[in-house]
């Protein structure tokens, strides 16, 4: 069972920079304490809200297009309804 774990020099290596990686924040975080920092919370808030609602730009897009599949899909399926039921009428 513990063949399966690399060496632990290795291991403990990965796990601290793991950590370091995940504890580290992205540039988008740093730029906008950066600019509160230097320039005031009036500067930071801006690309901080833009940053919002890009984000929500973004699943508003992924819903519409879920939206837009689920509408294809029952339009095709009310067209499979309709050819079904011409054809047992005609009968």
């Amino acid at each position: 069972m513990t063949d399966l774990l690399p060496p632990w020099p290795l291991f403990s290596a990965f796990l601290v920079a793991s950590l370091v990686l995940a504890l580290t924040p992205g540039p988008g975080v740093l730029y906008i304490v950066a600019r509160s920092l230097l320039q005031g919370r009036g500067a930071g808030a801006p690309p901080m809200l833009q940053g919002a609602f890009l984000g929500a730009l973004f699943v508003a897009i992924a819903a519409l297009t879920d939206t837009l599949y689920a509408l294809g899909a029952g339009f095709i399926g009310l067209g499979m309804f309709a050819a079904l039921t011409d054809s047992r009428s005609a009968k």
